[in-house]
């Protein structure tokens, strides 16, 4: 029984081994059945099951490794090609595929230490010294690949992987014709390879040719359904054609096949951000960081998602990454522009720009924002030359025509800047151009052609709130306020999210005199948007006009509640805490700022700085602002400050530091020189300040100042007779009005009027287009009463200058003195122009009260007052207002203290008058 039962346990254990045997068979059938309909997951599960069942069976080791490297695994490959080879499984081509491996896992030295070719048969040594060309390659040593390249052609000249490999090298070196040549010669060898095909694919889509790149991926793909690589070649063929559908089903092809496949998930942020979803194309290259910098757009990729998610910082160290290694490249030194831009760093935005202009490979784009770095810069002139430029190239661009108008209205061609703007408005008719147009054409006194423009807008755009908006807004100038108001009602009634109507809405109430109103549409309009700063900053204006700082308060917090992490709400309740002496809450909430030097806490930086000064904290002050320098290294602004605190805290040295740092980023400012003087006049004394002015004079003789800086050094001095002898000395040199004009004040300064007076006049006598030294002479008449000569010389200066606001408000003034019919329309214009100056407000006012329409000028003259509290004629001003528009209690209050005071202005006579004639309590 014992035998007979060893004897069928024998039996039994053959019986096993045969089931397994065959049971490993049918696996590796099935797998290969999978791998012939492209479908490699399948066939990985039957491979699997085939070395459970019969791990001698060596093929399906082969065949496991190469489809487990296929689907992104590595790793896993080299387990089972290590298998293969341990079993001596064709290592004529698994010896090669375990080098690959090493490859695809990035062991380059590895590989070149585990891999040598001093045995193993012909074929095996080539496929080997092909391995290491590409370690080689890797690891930058391209002459060593292609000596090894080169070597394996020797060995087995029929063999097209060397030539593939070899080509592979030279499209590295963009030596594509001899590229081409090699792979001509391998696809004789071998036509149907997938891989030199694809080679073949990709050196014809880095050459320009798309269409038949894509058909040959096309061919690839016909014959093997399962070759990712192709797919992923197509992605991008198709993503070079701005196909993104069709490229994005290749991508998840790919991603279905292989999760972790890295260049699909490369293309597949590529895709995302094309779409705009720039979060979700950053958490893709979050899972790729490691493997960015091996895409050749890599990190422009990166710099164009990090931009666009605001992460300034981290875009710019991308972009400058693919600058560094794409240093020919016109889109990486544009997009390094835009993001210094964002840093405002207009300075060096122009120079990355300048290198393409001096090229000549600058296009539109490049001039557009050169354009916009020099109008940060102040540089109108420059940025109007650069807008001119990108129109040139693009003349039928609206955006940049618009651009172009911007600039040439900043630089004071209003006939030019309408011009373009009209044809802006013609190519595509906007909102920002329609609105803008028309607002110059107001401000140059167009009325008819503004109401033409806004007409035109709106029946573009009927249904466009923004083009109603237009029409309400130049009633609203006009001072047509039952007009503006009834268009801004409608609007709101049929949009009431847009916000612009409802803004403009309350004006035209604050205008009526209605404040209960207008207070109430802004906080409709706040409840509406919690958020909204520009409402906010309204809402409490408007109640700190009317001495509800308390009521301000209450709805500056509430925003800041509703908002937190608005940096606009905060920095503006923290001003407000300061404007109402809450000191202590204002530095509370200011030391709540993150703490970070990024571009985009500024205002809370800012905000901080104006708290601990406010608090008498001058060194935590310093150091704030030292935070804002270097955010901004280029800024003066910063440095400037910076300087006047440390000096006001007794650290001369370190506001000398600071001042000489700003003169280093600007050079030529006057401001920061004048700055400079003003430290050593003050800590050392006249000697010193001259000497510095002197020293300073020779360093930087083109600084515009650098002739009057000695008389500029007597001026701050008080010694006005010594600094009219300066700047004579220097007029006599160097003839200038800068010199002209501080020569006047000195000796106005030093009691001398008449010489003062007669030297502006003989100099304009000789320039007489000098439109600076004219509104002087024009001031002067005034005060002189000499109205008919500041009129013809205010004429002549608004004729250079037709968008001067003080120019415009004195002509006016003089107009409503003569009584000329032209005076309101002048005022409206000034107004539009400066609306927070006191006078445009006041002249205005004044002439509606005069033609009848004190209620409309009553708020108007209100702000005036408050701006100008001991301007007599402003307050005698606001007295008849308020008297015409039935409030004679208040005018009698206004006029009572005035009257009984020595102050003397031209209507006092009239203001005596009115006091007697209204009622007494």
């Amino acid at each position: 029984m014992r035998d007979g039962f060893l004897k069928a346990g024998v039996a039994l254990v053959a019986l096993c081994g045969f089931v397994a045997t065959a049971h490993a068979a049918d696996y590796l059938g099935n797998a290969k059945a999978f791998l012939a309909k492209g479908d490699l997951k399948s066939a990985e599960i039957e491979l699997k099951n085939a070395v459970r069942a019969n791990p001698r069976e060596m093929q399906a080791h082969s065949l496991l490794a190469r489809v487990e490297l296929q689907l992104g695994k590595p790793a896993a490959a080299e387990q089972q090609a290590r298998e293969a080879r341990a079993g001596g499984f064709d290592l004529d081509h698994t010896v090669p595929f375990l080098a690959e491996t090493y490859l695809a896992q990035h062991k380059y030295r590895e590989l070149l230490q585990d891999f040598p070719v001093a045995s193993g048969s012909t074929a095996e040594r080539a496929g080997v010294l092909v391995a290491r060309g590409y370690a080689e390659s890797a690891l930058g040593n391209p002459d060593e690949a292609e000596k090894s390249f080169q070597e394996a052609q020797g060995l087995a000249p029929r063999a097209p992987q060397p030539l593939l490999a070899e080509a592979k090298l030279l499209i590295t070196e963009r030596n594509y014709p001899a590229a081409e040549k090699k792979l001509d010669h391998a696809l004789g060898l071998d036509a149907k390879s997938p891989e030199i095909r694809l080679a073949k694919a990709q050196l014809l889509r880095v050459t320009g040719r798309l269409a038949p790149a894509l058909t040959l991926t096309d061919q690839i793909l016909s014959d093997v359904p399962g070759f990712l690589p192709a797919r992923l070649e197509r992605a991008e063929l198709l993503l070079a054609q701005g196909k993104d559908d069709p490229a994005r089903k290749e991508v998840a092809a790919v991603l279905a096949a292989q999760p972790g496949n890295i260049e699909a998930i490369y293309l597949q942020a590529v895709l995302l951000a094309n779409s705009k979803d720039y979060k979700a194309a950053d958490a893709d290259l979050v899972r790729i960081s490691g493997a960015i910098a091996a895409f050749p757009g890599g990190y422009y990729l990166q710099a164009v998602v990090k931009y666009n998610l605001r992460q300034i910082t981290q875009a710019e160290d991308a972009a400058r990454r693919y600058v560094a290694r794409q240093p020919d490249s016109i889109a990486g030194k544009k997009l390094l522009a835009l993001i210094e831009l964002a840093q405002n760093r207009p300075a060096d935005a122009v120079a990355a720009l300048s290198g393409i202009e001096r090229s000549g490979k600058a296009d539109a784009s490049v001039y557009d924002l050169m354009g916009r770095a020099y109008t940060q810069l102040g540089k109108s002139a420059q940025a109007s030359a650069a807008f001119a430029q990108a129109v040139k190239r693009a003349p039928d661009n609206p955006a940049l025509r618009l651009q172009l108008g911007e600039s040439r209205l900043r630089s004071g061609d209003a006939a030019d800047a309408i011009a373009q703007l009209e044809q802006s408005l013609a190519l595509a008719p906007s909102i920002p151009a329609g609105e803008m147009l028309a607002m110059t054409e107001l401000s140059s006194g167009q009325w008819q052609h503004a109401v033409a423009t806004a007409d035109k807008l709106q029946k573009a755009q009927p249904d466009s709130p923004a083009a109603d908006n237009l029409q309400g807004v130049i009633k609203l100038t006009r001072f047509d306020l039952a007009g503006a108001r009834a268009i801004f009602a409608r609007i709101v009634e049929k949009h009431p999210d847009f916000m612009p109507a409802r803004l403009n809405l309350a004006q035209v109430a604050e205008l009526q005199g209605n404040l209960g109103e207008a207070e109430r549409i802004l906080g409709d309009a706040l409840a509406r948007q919690p958020g909204n700063g520009e409402v906010l900053t309204a809402l409490v204006n408007l109640l700190l006009q009317q001495g509800q700082s308390e009521r301000a308060l209450a709805a500056a917090e509430q925003a800041h509640q509703a908002a937190p992490t608005d940096k606009g709400i905060t920095a503006g309740l923290i001003n407000l805490y300061i404007r109402l002496g809450q000191n202590d809450k204002a530095l509370l909430l200011a030391r709540q700022e993150p703490g970070s030097n990024e571009p985009d806490n500024v205002p809370l930086i800012a905000a901080r700085v104006r708290a601990e000064l406010a608090a008498g904290r001058k060194n935590d002050a310093a150091q704030s602002l030292r935070r804002l320098v270097a955010i901004d290294p280029a800024k003066i602004a910063p440095q400037r400050e910076l300087a006047a605190v440390l000096l006001s805290a007794g650290d001369t040295a370190g506001a000398r530091r600071a001042i000489d740092a700003a003169i280093k980023t600007a050079p030529h400012d006057p401001q920061v020189i004048a700055e400079r003087i003003a430290i050593d006049l003050k800590t050392e004394g006249l000697a010193t300040a001259l000497a510095t002015a002197a020293q300073l004079q020779k360093s930087d003789p083109g600084l515009p100042t650098s002739p009057a800086l000695p008389g500029d050094v007597y001026m701050m001095a008080r010694q006005y007779a010594k600094a009219a002898e300066a700047y004579q000395a220097a007029l006599r040199q160097a003839p200038s009005t800068l010199l002209v004009v501080r020569l006047a004040r000195a000796k106005a300064a030093a009691g001398q009027p008449d010489a003062a007076d007669a030297l502006l006049r003989d100099w304009l006598k000789q320039h007489p287009d000098d439109v600076a030294i004219g509104q002087i002479v024009a001031s002067n008449d005034i005060a002189a009463h000499r109205f008919a000569e500041a009129t013809r010389e205010l004429e002549r200066v608004i004729a250079k200058a037709p968008r001067d606001a003080l120019a415009l408000n004195n002509l006016a003034w003089l107009y409503q003195q003569a009584g000329d019919p032209r005076a309101r329309s002048l005022a409206e214009r000034a107004y539009l122009l400066a609306p927070s100056l006191p006078q445009t407000a006041d002249t205005l006012g004044w002439i509606l009260v005069q033609q009848g329409q004190a209620a409309n000028a009553l708020a108007l003259l209100q702000r005036a007052h408050a701006r100008q509290p001991a301007n007599p004629a402003v307050q005698y001003h606001l007295a008849v207002a308020l008297k015409d528009a039935g409030h004679p209690t208040e005018a009698r209050k206004l006029l009572a203290p005035l009257v009984n005071s020595t102050a003397k202005f031209d209507d006092k006579g009239a203001a005596e008058k009115l006091l007697a004639a209204l009622p007494k309590p």
